[in-house]
C-alpha cells in the first residue's frame, strides 16, 4: 500500500470494501523511500471505515481465529 509502485492505502481500502473484507494486511510499503507510508495516517482511514488494518513488520506473522 506504498502507493508510488503499488496500490495506494486508498486504492487499498476501496478494494476491502468492494471484496467485503474487513481484516486487511498491509504489503509493499516501508522498504524505501518511495514507498515510505505514514502508518498513523493508513490504520485511521481503514479505521474509521469500520475495517482493522494490520500492519506486519518483516519476519513476524499474524493470526486470525
Amino acid at each position: 500500500i506504498g502507493d508510488t509502485f503499488t496500490m495506494g492505502m486508498e486504492d487499498a481500502l476501496e478494494a476491502a470494501r468492494m471484496i467485503g473484507c474487513n481484516e486487511i494486511i498491509g504489503v509493499h510499503y516501508d522498504t524505501w523511500p518511495p514507498i515510505a507510508l505514514d502508518h498513523d495516517a493508513a490504520k485511521n482511514l481503514f479505521s474509521v471505515a469500520g475495517k482493522n488494518l494490520h500492519l506486519v513488520q518483516a519476519g513476524n506473522s499474524v493470526s486470525f481465529a
